[in-house]
């Protein structure tokens, strides 16, 4: 602030000097001969403009310098903004077109001896029982009843449910390792199985008490048997990775790959059985 108004009092200086040297300027045109304290005046005066005034345009090149580089601050800070807005927006469309795939996958999945379906999204996971259950916005006031299957958005088994409220439901998934026993059956050979939660592998699926004669192969699909009242036959629960004789020696176990992503669940259907839709008949 005191530069500026040092600044000020230089200009101030300087344009009381030029109206003093024009009016002496008129008054020597209309006097040929000009007077000896005139001569001093004039001498005097180009001496004091020779070192006022290239201060002076230094200082006004410098204020010019200062804004322009405050201009530039300013655009800066603008692009900025938009660049941040611009990379939301980006993020918000990526997950617009995930979304919208993901959709059309449900809406074009036609499982197998289904009569209805809910579709549902996933709203709670418990941390520690990350490999046991989910929470679902669907519940009584949707027409969900307890143990009715849940699959994936592609059509994996994910499991049941367990727990129904009002508007929200809890599913037993596939990988529990407690209470979850499905009757599979492996495709390929036909050979009946019981699947459920690997107890050595938390997160993985397995099928037990196979066979001992049945040809098990890495690859093969095992599927929902139909032989219990809760899933409905045909919805695939995943392909055998390894397999091995269980310590009886009399059946054979083997691990599965789940088909549904159990990591990555946000979306899922709730189904019915056709004979569960037609009263159990």
């Amino acid at each position: 602030m005191t530069r500026f108004f040092n600044n000020k009092r230089l200009l101030t200086l300087l344009l009381s000097l030029i109206v003093l040297v024009v009016l002496v300027s008129f008054s020597i045109k209309e006097r040929e001969v000009i007077t000896w304290p005139e001569k001093v005046l004039i001498d005097t005066f180009s001496s004091i403009q020779k070192f006022v005034y290239r201060p002076v345009g230094h200082i006004s090149g410098f204020i010019d310098e200062i804004q322009h580089i405050r201009a530039l601050y300013d655009e800066n800070a603008q692009l900025k903004a938009n660049l941040k807005e611009y990379a939301m927006l980006s993020t918000r469309l990526q997950e617009l077109e995930q979304r919208n795939a993901q959709l059309e996958k449900m809406l074009q999945l036609k499982p197998p001896n289904i009569s209805q379906r809910w579709a549902a999204n996933v709203t709670g996971r418990s941390p520690d029982k990350w490999n046991s259950s989910i929470l679902i916005d669907v519940g009584e006031k949707d027409g969900i009843r307890k143990s009715m299957a849940v699959i994936s958005p592609d059509g994996g088994l994910v499991g049941r449910v367990t727990e129904v409220g009002y508007a929200n439901s809890k599913v037993l998934l596939i990988t529990d390792t407690n209470r979850m026993g499905i009757s599979a059956v492996v495709q390929e050979t036909r050979a009946v199985g019981i699947v459920s939660g690997s107890s050595n592998d938390p997160g993985a699926v397995e099928i037990g008490l196979i066979d001992r004669e049945a040809q098990l192969k890495s690859g093969q699909k095992v599927v929902t048997s139909g032989l219990s009242d809760i899933f409905p036959a045909g919805i695939l629960i995943g392909e055998i990775t390894e397999y091995q004789m269980e310590d009886s020696g009399l059946t054979q176990k083997a691990k599965i790959k789940p088909a549904a992503n159990m990591n990555r669940l946000e979306e899922v259907f709730v189904v019915q059985r056709v004979d569960a839709a037609n009263g159990g008949k």
